[in-house]
């Protein structure tokens, strides 16, 4: 059967098409702030402050934007591969022809997804030594001010405030004023730290909030924020929530507080109790210069009745003994060196006189020379030459009139 075209029909548009069928999907309850379960992926956040996803499972994806104002709510940092459960409406991009889930809100899809990043944040920090005991900055005893990032409405800075004033209320307070939860908020607390860190007189730094959920406390988990706090030249005491509540910042800082009021009482000490300390000291201090002097006082007795000091004649009768001994000792040495010198002299005398040329010449013996030089063979010489003939008591000049070699 063909079945008839109705050219009566209207002709739609793209445009119109797409507008009536987001309007179609718009009025469906069913598809107005559902649930939808799956994994982040494509995740990108634009310069306008949206940001557009995929929400994926085994099977099927669904392309997802969530707008600037709902973004800075957020209390953690979406990520690609995190498993959420998203909150929204099914409509319709017109441009595009494509439906997409307009989130409202986003929440990670379990405590344990949240938990297993967590550990992985912790282990990588720990591989890297940022928890390493030997980092730890010590805590000034007496800080001149303290520096507080933290929110200027929450419970938490009341607290610092009082209990710190209440301890010693001199004094100085700096605070740093931040958002503790939402995506701005990771931003904000990194500044602070940099800030408080170029103030001079800032000795100590409180980093805190009051207690909440796991995702309320998120920020304080951050990567930067964990980095920030680790290169602080100025000691950071972290106070996020109550006792019971763990974030990466608490290992990360030099000291941990179970709460904001615990970090006053850590940063700042008693007025009171310095007071009775340095009382304490000076007592002290007294006592022990007391006795110093009474030391130095038993010394001077005691050298005063020494015998050196009542007759000093005594020392010096003994030294003089000495030195005479000394003197005797060195003369009796001196002596049997040159002695023993003068033996040794005569012997290489009577040594040097028995080798001596002139006993040769006494006993008939004449050194023969010729042109300067002394003729010990024949062959040195040629006839008719002129020689000189050294006696014991003088020299014979001569002529060679014949030279005769041994057997002829």
């Amino acid at each position: 059967m063909v079945k008839m075209l109705n050219l009566t029909t209207k002709i739609y548009t793209i445009s119109e098409l797409n507008s009536m069928i987001k309007t179609i999907l718009q009025q469906e309850e069913l598809l107005q702030y559902i649930q939808v379960q799956g994994e982040i992926s494509n995740y990108k956040r634009y310069a306008s402050g949206h940001a557009y996803f995929t929400i994926k499972d085994a099977n099927s994806n669904l392309k997802a934007v969530i707008f600037n104002s709902r973004v800075q709510k957020l209390n953690f940092q979406p990520v690609n591969g995190m498993q959420i459960v998203a909150l929204g409406s099914i409509t319709v991009y017109e441009r595009d022809g494509v439906y997409q889930l307009m989130v409202e809100r986003i929440l990670p899809s379990g405590q344990g997804d949240m938990q297993l990043l967590f550990e992985r944040l912790k282990a990588k920090f720990e591989q890297e030594g940022l928890f390493a005991t030997q980092h730890k900055k010590s805590l000034p005893l007496v800080p001149k001010a303290i520096g507080v990032i933290t929110s200027p409405d929450g419970a938490a800075i009341r607290d610092i405030i009082k209990v710190s004033k209440l301890r010693y209320p001199g004094v100085k307070i700096y605070l740093a004023p931040v958002r503790v939860q939402g995506l701005q908020s990771e931003a904000e607390i990194n500044q602070a730290i940099d800030l408080l860190n170029r103030i001079p007189n800032i000795e100590v730094i409180i980093l805190g909030r009051g207690g909440g959920s796991k995702e309320d406390l998120w920020v304080f988990n951050s990567e930067s924020v964990v980095r920030k706090v680790y290169a602080s030249r100025i000691p950071i005491i972290s106070a996020v929530g109550h006792e019971i509540d763990t974030t990466l910042v608490d290992y990360v800082a030099d000291v941990r507080a179970a709460t904001p009021s615990q970090a006053a009482e850590l940063a700042v000490p008693v007025y009171q109790v310095l007071q009775e300390k340095v009382a304490r000291l000076q007592k002290l201090a007294v006592q022990l210069q007391k006795q110093r002097l009474l030391r130095l006082r038993f010394r001077v007795e005691a050298c005063q009745n020494n015998y050196i000091f009542r007759n000093p004649q005594l020392v010096f009768r003994k030294y003089r003994q000495n030195l005479v001994q000394k003197q005797e000792q060195l003369i009796k040495l001196s002596s049997e060196l040159l002695n023993l010198k003068q033996r040794k002299y005569r012997e290489l005398l009577i040594k040097l006189e028995a080798s001596s040329p002139l006993k040769v010449l006494a006993r008939g013996f004449a050194c023969i020379t010729s042109e300067g030089e002394i003729v010990r063979r024949i062959a040195q010489i040629k006839p008719q030459a002129q020689l000189e003939l050294t006696l014991i008591d003088g020299v014979i000049l001569a002529e060679v009139l014949e030279l005769r070699k041994n057997g002829r």
